[in-house]
């Protein structure tokens, strides 16, 4: 919480710009919005299932901390994660925190303007399903998107500059997870790939179980997504390994 209350003010000590930022987010929203209201004109209750898609879809995306691997990538970097490698606290869990504050500010700023704009889709005559099931898929979407991007950050001991790799899987991650386009409409080949690959559980995942009243294999999804929620946190202590076996501190 304390966490929380610094970041908060700080992106409000500039209120102008924590403005800006609040009516950009809700001006992309707008005009993803108006895509589908002008492809669907003809169907008023697909419309409004997308409208409600492309809005949840960008609420759960605050859920995500976006700036892991940079904030990790940018410590090894400058070389300030030796600090943080001396301190009495796990450095994933220190991260996570962190992240976690500049997280629930960025829900506040963003994510309540965005429910009281949209209010009115959301909340009137709404058709959702299995809500404590899509809270729990976000959950542990957010520990695997942690997962993932804390693994990209730790890339930056090989490769220095990890911002095309954060580019690379953000891209992905738009155009296959179901997070602007549900992946029932991709093409064929495309859409094969999208539920192949762990992306999915991200946003297509748990949209499909809170808009969707038929949802098949739930049990089997939540194995896969744990599964590789453990196949990544492997990986993260691999790679954490390496980087501090390579790291020399001083008088350590």
């Amino acid at each position: 919480m304390h966490y929380f209350i610094i970041n908060l003010k700080n992106k409000l000590v500039y209120r102008w710009e924590a403005f800006f930022n609040m009516l950009t987010n809700m001006v992309y929203v707008f005009v993803n919005t108006c895509l589908w209201v002008f492809l669907y004109r003809m169907d008023q209750e697909l419309v409004i299932y997308m409208i409600r898609y492309t809005v949840i879809s960008n609420i759960i995306s605050l859920f995500y901390l976006r700036n892991v691997a940079r904030n990790i990538g940018k410590k090894i970097v400058d070389g300030s994660i030796i600090m943080d490698l001396l301190k009495p606290t796990n450095f994933f869990f220190m991260t996570w925190q962190t992240e976690l504050a500049e997280m629930l500010s960025d829900v506040v700023l963003f994510g309540v303007p965005l429910i009281a704009c949209f209010a009115y889709f959301l909340f009137v005559s709404p058709k959702y399903y299995a809500v404590i099931t899509t809270l729990l898929a976000v959950l542990l979407g957010h520990i695997f998107y942690f997962l993932i991007y804390s693994f990209i950050g730790l890339m930056a001991f090989v490769f220095i500059s990890i911002d095309y790799h954060v580019r690379l899987i953000n891209d992905t991650i738009r155009l296959i997870a179901g997070s602007f386009i549900p992946i029932a409409i991709l093409p064929g080949s495309l859409q094969t790939v999208a539920r192949s690959l762990p992306f999915r559980y991200l946003f297509s995942f748990p949209l499909e179980l809170l808009l969707n009243e038929k949802v098949t294999d739930i049990s089997l999804n939540f194995i896969i997504l744990i599964s590789w929620i453990a196949f990544f946190t492997l990986l993260n202590f691999i790679a954490y390994r390496i980087v501090i076996r390579k790291i020399a501190v001083q008088g350590g």
